[in-house]
């Protein structure tokens, strides 16, 4: 008992202090109950008057009306998806545009060796021209069975727009890769349209796909298109949201076919290059 005396002390010691703070804080205190009081008393008096002024209001349709429903909601649609074909056909879409892409470069790749050196500008000329060609032909008939086959769009200009931007972008790439490895690159873009179906978007949002296809979905020129063609087939997503991703894709189209030019001037200094369409038909 004599080792707890000074625990017991230090106790006492401890209650005398916070009996001193409980003494001084008193008066405020008794303030806050006053208020407290004060602001009771206040809330029951202006709920009797307004109690007394429902009262006194004549019990019409329209005052039945306000009390039941006191706000009103509007709902505003930014864009319509009528059914889940629609929500699917910027993917679809994007898919069969590169798909023919694939077919045509297969077929036609841009690699064409022979002895006779060429000038590069009149290679890309030419290739620039087939694939414009090719891509108005595949984008053209693809919106008009799209938009036959029951498509509503909102925007046609954009659809058509970014479709024929989306192509050549493909086109550029695929021309560039045929043209250093033949129709090994071909197999290369095939790869290409494999990581696009998992890494674009169009079938399942980014947030619920796994970390490597987020990673390579900036850099897909297919999430553009499918960006794009949404903005441009249901709208909501802003008016210059379809022109951004096609200038996107432009910038894509532009820097493969300099890089195109520049492979084309190197392999023709080597003296590997043909440009003779009339050898290339007769060899495939």
């Amino acid at each position: 008992m004599n080792l707890q005396v000074p625990s017991l002390i230090d106790g006492v010691n401890q209650l005398a202090t916070g009996t001193q703070i409980l003494n001084g804080k008193s008066d405020k205190l008794l303030n806050g109950m006053t208020q407290l009081s004060s602001g009771s008393n206040k809330l029951a008096t202006q709920l009797n008057s307004g109690a007394n002024k429902v009262n006194s209001n004549i019990g019409t349709p329209n005052n039945a009306q306000m009390f039941a429903s006191p706000t009103s909601l509007q709902h505003t649609s930014t864009s319509t998806v009528p059914n889940y074909g629609h929500a699917l056909a910027p993917f679809a879409m994007a898919t069969g545009l590169f798909i023919g892409v694939l077919i045509f470069t297969l077929e036609f790749p841009a690699n064409r060796r022979h002895k006779t050196p060429r000038d590069a500008v009149k290679v890309l000329n030419e290739e620039f021209k087939r694939a414009v060609s090719v891509s108005l032909a595949m984008v053209v008939i693809l919106n008009m069975i799209m938009i036959l086959s029951g498509l509503k769009v909102d925007h046609i200009f954009d659809l058509f727009w970014v479709c024929l931007i989306y192509t050549l972008a493909q086109m550029a790439i695929m021309q560039f890769l045929t043209l250093i490895m033949g129709r090994l690159g071909t197999i290369i873009g095939l790869l290409l349209f494999v990581a696009s179906i998992g890494g674009a978007g169009g079938m399942f949002p980014m947030q619920v796909t796994n970390s490597f296809f987020n990673a390579i979905h900036p850099f897909l020129p297919m999430s553009y298109a499918i960006n794009g063609l949404r903005q441009a087939i249901t709208g909501g997503l802003g008016n210059s949201y379809a022109s951004i991703n096609a200038l996107v894709l432009l910038g894509v189209a532009v820097l493969f076919y300099l890089l195109f030019l520049l492979a084309a001037s190197t392999l023709i200094k080597r003296d590997v290059l043909v440009t003779d369409t009339k050898e290339i038909t007769q060899e495939i």
